[in-house]
């Protein structure tokens, strides 16, 4: 388990909430804990997949397992495996199974995060129409609600985003735990969103949209072509712009007043660990070419570090050096952001944008959603056995994630020049 190093302010009513409920599920530790029940709601909606990322829904999924297929999860973990998915009265034979993550990345014996692949063995195989599904473990994400939340904050202004809620999930009827229900990002999700879903489909690579770095982004969609000269387009349009033209020649190949929203969406969820604001190499993010427009789009992934402070001693490594509590939104080296600060016009429409989207930020209400997801989850978290993060931890993480939604979009719009009258 992490531990909690230093003590709670407090000061904070959060911190006084979250606090005495750490104490209840500390008192509650030493006897056995109830299995978690789901809670589903058959919403009448015209996507059967609604039901599945419902934020009022609480589902579980069953895996079963093979001892083979076990092993070969154990040598070999991101490769398919078979497995058989229940969920309610479906059940789903021969679904591909491996597990997935990065720096969030589990064995078996941890708490391994899952990508599920249903027509991997079986043509046409769908649930709901879905044929993917993902189960993040969280590790990153101590309270257990940023994911979801900062996913709402997308698509409550209008960006293409994952739907996402919880999942309950048992592993050859043993729980595993709470895990965030991410909606995949494939060509059913495209299809939510965007007119056709032929174009292609990037994974970020570990790399910004530099000359000769197109082969290391990750083609999700016409695989089999693997024709990138729409990507070498936008690479070579950011290479050659000037702040005069910067609009004009990157508005070609990109979605420029999509990319504002973006972006000014990625300053208030923070995180820096997607693209406009990531302290590293540009992380998190996927870019798709919506052939309607012929222009590029960016959707956001691994949201699981945001809607927290910077600077939080509980929430960081000691390694890391002492940042500001909020980072600045003039304050990237992105390529897109970058270029796009330095041209006045796009300058002024992401200042514009920047203001438009806090105040969507405050009336979106995210804390009285957070209020409502803790409520549901609760229960399985403390009966989550193997997440990385004590029942402290994760209150303390709570806490800071209500502050944070608090007082994100009032020190965001700080930093904007006064609007003249």
């Amino acid at each position: 388990m992490l531990p909690l190093r230093g003590r709670l302010s407090t000061s904070s009513p959060f911190a006084l909430v979250w606090l005495a409920m750490s104490a209840l599920a500390s008192g509650c530790a030493a006897d056995a804990l109830p299995a978690p029940e789901p809670r589903v709601i058959v919403l009448d909606t015209a996507d059967p997949s609604d039901e599945l990322f419902a934020s009022e829904n609480l589902v579980r999924f069953d895996l079963e397992l093979s001892a083979d297929a076990l092993q070969g999860l154990e040598q070999a973990p991101l490769s398919f495996v078979r497995g058989t998915l229940r969920y309610r009265e479906h059940t789903l034979a021969d679904i591909g199974v491996r597990l997935k993550g990065e720096a969030s990345f589990q064995e078996l014996d941890g708490k391994p995060a899952f990508r599920l692949k249903l027509d991997e063995f079986v043509s046409g195989q769908r649930l709901f129409g879905l044929k993917r599904l993902t189960l993040n473990n969280d590790v990153q994400d101590p309270s257990s609600l940023s994911q979801s939340l900062a996913y709402r904050l997308f698509r409550g202004a209008g960006m293409p985003a994952p739907r996402c809620n919880h999942a309950l999930l048992y592993v050859n009827d043993e729980y595993y735990g709470l895990y965030s229900n991410v909606e995949t990002e494939d060509k059913a999700f495209l299809l939510r969103w965007f007119s056709s879903d032929e174009g292609n489909l990037y994974e970020e690579g570990g790399t910004d949209l530099l000359p000769g770095s197109a082969a290391a982004f990750e083609l999700e969609t016409n695989e089999g072509k693997n024709d990138r000269s729409d990507l070498e387009a936008l690479i070579a349009a950011l290479a050659r712009a000037t702040p005069d033209d910067f609009s004009e020649t990157v508005g070609q190949e990109l979605d420029l007043e999509r990319y504002v929203s973006f972006a000014a969406l990625e300053a208030l969820a923070g995180g820096e660990d997607g693209y406009s604001y990531v302290r590293g190499t540009p992380n998190n993010f996927r870019l798709y070419r919506d052939p309607e427009t012929s222009r590029f789009v960016f959707l956001p992934w691994g949201l699981d570090r945001a809607l927290r402070p910077r600077f939080e001693p509980q929430l960081v490594h000691d390694w890391v050096p002492a940042l500001e509590r909020y980072r600045s939104v003039w304050n990237t080296h992105a390529l897109v952001l970058s270029g796009c600060l330095a041209s006045p016009d796009c300058h002024a429409a992401y200042t514009q944008r920047l203001r438009e989207l806090s105040l969507v930020f405050e009336n979106l209400d995210l804390a009285t959603a957070a209020r409502a997801e803790l409520e549901l989850i609760e229960a399985a978290g403390r009966a989550d056995l193997r997440k990385p993060a004590d029942d402290e931890y994760a209150a303390h993480a709570r806490s800071m994630l209500l502050e944070y939604i608090a007082e994100r979009p009032v020190a965001l719009r700080a930093e904007l020049p006064a609007v003249e009258r």
